[in-house]
């Protein structure tokens, strides 16, 4: 059928260039309008090469693919004459001879400004192209200074591209008349990819051949190993096609780029999946990260959009900012898509928020407090020189009190705790960062990189309660401060539940079968309830030559849930209890089995 052009000419283009290809600065933007022809070709099916040519010499452009060619049949203007179509694509504007056609699926050139803009801000135009209806009929059309020149044709088998179009820019309408070739290169190298295709060139050389993931993968800063979920739905007319590729990483940062109909989102497009993708995490996420902020739901985001919109029609001739519907293209299909995606990730996405929550901790805690300087902790009993030798963490006030005595204030410091510690592996980390006696031990650590003290003793009762809170104490450090256990300086020390005493003399007892010697010799034996029944004496040969367990790191995550398991053995710690004499080493040793080791013993 006969199609119409609405007429207008080339002189508006020339008498406003920037009205219609936006920046003048150089001519890029022609030779984008030429590339976009043949992309349109490539991604609808139709052809399946691009080679570009920026041949330095005369500064001209070409651009060559293997599709169908232009369109030829005649156009009929508005006053009822007949024009060639392709002398009314390159002098009228609007004619939009190829946009009639329902042989597209998705468009990317201009419609009906392209190539009238490439010849009006052109010293010549050269199109070479194979008629669609005979293969073997080659036309030539040549402009010279936006006037058609010559037509021209022969029979040519051989002719390897259907479609070839050169230019050389005028230097009355480009500041500068030379082309961003390295953005060429990436556009073909993108297009390629995307549609996992070969062959295409820039002057001449091939173009870098990356599968599809690869691509992506690339661009959203991925390794090849890094699992990519691939999510693929329509509008409910089946008029536009959306393909989500996303993933989450165990990394602080965001990355989510995406295109419609090849060309780079509009940032509402982005700020859309992102609301989107938000509603479904809090659908699923773990409650104790509901005051986590907004921003931190993206930490680990990698996605790719990618949109094939039919007709997209943009706000100005220069291509700028396309008008769409972001609703009914992209929220309304998104809607229920995302939950699959979202239970692929959550695990990944949780351990991102509970490091940054970490961090925070540690930094709210740290900050400070310096190698350097003293702090304000009114629990702690700090040595006078810091960096100290040792920070003592002691069950109790009264134990703390006696332990002041017989430290070297210089170098060694105490921390006392009171009744039982924060779970830190139960609780939220909410509920960890409000913690007092857990904030306030951090601060008194100070920062990983300036610790306050080279190594941490704990010392607590010997019974179950006093295990309890060594070993709950063990993990607050292992899940804050882990770098004291890796460098083998945390330790626990062990106090004995009896001692023996003469003439002013004491002697801490671990075993029960020394009690019976100690007796034989008349020593008065004593058993301690806790810390804070020993002298200074009996606690000082407690800490100096007693019990201590020096606590290495898990080999594994076994082991570490291992230990967590110990904690929370309620059979265990019952069988201790109704147990004759009960040490709290019993049950240390059971840890030491998967990841302890003995330092002293008497």
């Amino acid at each position: 059928m006969a199609l119409q052009a609405l007429g207008g000419g080339i002189e508006p283009v020339r008498a406003r260039p920037g009205m219609f290809i936006g920046d003048t600065q150089n001519p890029t933007h022609l030779a984008e309008e030429v590339l976009d022809n043949a992309i349109d070709e490539i991604a609808n099916g139709f052809g399946t090469s691009i080679g570009i040519f920026n041949n330095l010499d005369d500064g001209s452009f070409w651009v060559s693919d293997n599709g169908r060619g232009l369109p030829m049949e005649p156009i009929t203007l508005a006053d009822g004459s007949v024009e060639d179509s392709i002398k009314v694509l390159c002098t009228e504007l609007f004619s939009g001879t190829k946009f009639d056609t329902e042989d597209y699926a998705q468009l990317i050139g201009m419609h009906g400004v392209g190539l009238v803009a490439v010849n009006a801000l052109s010293d010549w135009l050269t199109i070479k192209t194979r008629d669609r209806k005979n293969k073997t009929r080659v036309v030539t059309y040549s402009f010279i200074d936006g006037e058609l020149q010559q037509i021209s044709e022969e029979t040519d088998n051989d002719f390897s591209y259907s479609t070839v179009v050169g230019f050389k820019p005028s230097k009355k309408y480009f500041g500068s008349l030379e082309f961003d070739n390295r953005y060429f290169v990436e556009r073909l190298i993108s297009v390629q990819s995307i549609f996992d295709l070969n062959g295409f060139t820039f002057n001449s050389k091939p173009i870098p051949k990356l599968s599809f993931e690869s691509y992506i993968k690339q661009h959203l800063a991925l390794a090849e190993e890094d699992q990519l979920f691939s999510l693929s739905f329509s509008t409910k007319d089946n008029s536009n096609h959306i393909k989500l590729y996303a993933t989450y990483v165990d990394q602080d940062d965001s990355i989510t780029l995406g295109n419609v109909n090849l060309r780079t989102c509009d940032g509402k497009f982005i700020n859309s999946f992102h609301t989107e993708l938000k509603k479904s995490i809090n659908e699923k996420i773990d409650k104790s990260f509901s005051k986590i902020n907004d921003r931190e739901y993206l930490n680990g985001l990698r996605a790719f959009i990618m949109i094939n919109v039919p007709e997209p029609k943009f706000d100005s001739q220069t291509k700028v900012r396309m008008v769409l519907d972001v609703k009914k293209i992209l929220i309304d299909p998104l809607k229920g898509q995302l939950d699959w995606f979202v239970e692929q990730i959550i695990d990944t996405l949780q351990n991102n928020l509970e490091r940054k929550l970490h961090q925070k901790i540690l930094n709210g805690s740290s900050r400070s407090a310096r190698a350097n300087k003293r702090v304000s902790i009114s629990k702690l009993h700090d040595c006078q020189h810091i960096p100290g030798d040792v920070l003592y963490i002691v069950e109790g006030d009264s134990a703390e009190g006696t332990l002041k005595q017989i430290t070297n204030k210089k170098i060694e410091a105490c921390y006392p705790l009171k009744g039982k510690v924060l779970n830190v592996e139960a609780a939220t980390l909410d509920k960890i960062q409000k913690n007092k006696e857990i904030s306030d031990l951090l601060k008194a650590l100070g920062s990983v990189s300036n610790r306050r003290y080279k190594s941490i003793k704990i010392l607590s009762d010997a019974d179950v309660d006093g295990y309890h809170i060594a070993v709950l104490m063990l993990l607050a450090i292992a899940k804050f401060a882990p770098d004291y256990i890796k460098s083998g300086n945390l330790s626990v020390i062990i106090p004995p539940l009896y001692g023996a005493e003469k003439g002013g003399k004491y002697y801490p007892i671990y075993d029960q079968i020394k009690i019976d010697q100690f007796k034989k010799d008349n020593y008065k034996i004593r058993r301690f309830k806790g810390l804070g029944e020993m002298n200074p004496n009996q606690l000082e040969a407690c800490i100096r030559s007693g019990f201590e367990y020096k606590i290495k790191w898990p080999d594994s995550d076994k082991q570490l849930n291992n230990l967590i398991s110990i904690i929370t053995n309620t059979d265990l710690k019952r069988a201790i209890m109704n147990a004759e004499g009960v040490k709290i080493d019993i049950i240390l040793a059971e840890i030491n089995k998967q990841f302890s080791q003995k330092t002293k013993t008497i």
